[in-house]
């Protein structure tokens, strides 16, 4: 799944082995995490232990615990993936430029593998692109709608299926995170803005990025009636490239990756994404025969 490589030799989790399978570990494993702020030390030492026999218990059952093949190169896989918990857990996932760092442990609620579904009214990809180029803002703007003009002439329809790693309200607010384990480089570096913003566009994560949080809108919307509100209930989304936490040893400033600053390097490897209510609510209407 990597989109460039380089010569530089691989070391730490840019070592992990790559493909479906260690994906699918490395979402079960955050999938079941333990995210909570622990209260003293006593807390803090069994929320350790458990995220590290987690990680234990996973890395074996998909032979992914030994420091060789299949990994690139050797590693010490336990503790390289515990350490991942551990900036996941600390990274400000569910904040924008304009709020206070927020991570997993300040959400009020967190769902995991939050299923959502529904009908898909027949759509041409050219009616698509006009509403990312009517009310899409960058890095979704007029390019990336000219991009999804030329998916296909087909119209398609059916019903939209999808799952969420994770929906979790902070603040008042809902957002959405990915976990995506794309291999961009062999050390963070080649994490940068520019590289996240095309891989969201090469893999269609940007789309993905917008049904998801259609359906959370679509949803908070059938739960909440008049009350809801999508400016006042949804924060927005993030795709958390885990490959590319951690200390980003480049000395470019920080810069955007989803049209906003980013707050520290605490967010490298983070793509984070707000779309308009304007967008959100004509995909709404354009996409589901219903609404």
């Amino acid at each position: 799944d990597a989109t460039t490589r380089d010569a530089a030799p691989p070391a730490g989790l840019h070592a992990f082995a790559a493909g479906t399978g260690p994906g699918t570990c490395l979402h079960a494993i955050l999938q079941h995490a333990r995210w909570e702020e622990p209260e003293d030390a006593d807390d803090r030492e069994r929320t350790a232990t458990d995220n590290r026999a987690l990680v234990e218990r996973y890395l074996t059952a998909h032979g992914l615990d030994r420091p060789g093949r299949p990994h690139r190169a050797p590693i010490q896989p336990v503790d390289e993936v515990e350490a991942l918990v551990q900036r996941v857990a600390a990274a400000p996932l569910l904040a924008s430029v304009d709020q206070e760092p927020r991570r997993l442990a300040d959400a009020g609620h967190l769902l995991a593998e939050w299923p959502f579904a529904f009908p898909l009214g027949r759509i041409a990809p050219a009616a698509l692109a006009d509403v990312f180029r009517a009310h899409g803002t960058e890095p979704f703007g007029a390019e990336y709608a000219d991009a999804r003009a030329r998916l296909s002439r087909e119209a398609a329809d059916g019903l939209m299926v999808g799952e969420s790693d994770v929906v979790a309200l902070v603040d008042d607010r809902w957002w959405v995170a990915d976990w995506k384990f794309n291999r961009l480089g062999s050390d963070p570096s080649a994490y940068t803005p520019e590289a996240l913003r095309t891989t969201m566009m090469g893999h269609h994560y940007g789309l993905q990025l917008h049904l998801y949080t259609l359906g959370l809108h679509r949803f908070l919307r059938s739960r909440l009636s008049d009350s809801y509100g999508y400016a006042t209930h949804v924060g927005g989304a993030t795709y958390a490239f885990l490959r590319g936490m951690g200390e980003r040893p480049s000395t470019e400033p920080p810069e955007a990756t989803g049209g906003t600053p980013l707050a520290d390097a605490s967010r490298s490897g983070l793509f984070s994404h707000r779309p308009t209510a304007a967008l959100i609510e004509a995909l709404d209407r354009l996409l589901v025969p219903d609404a």
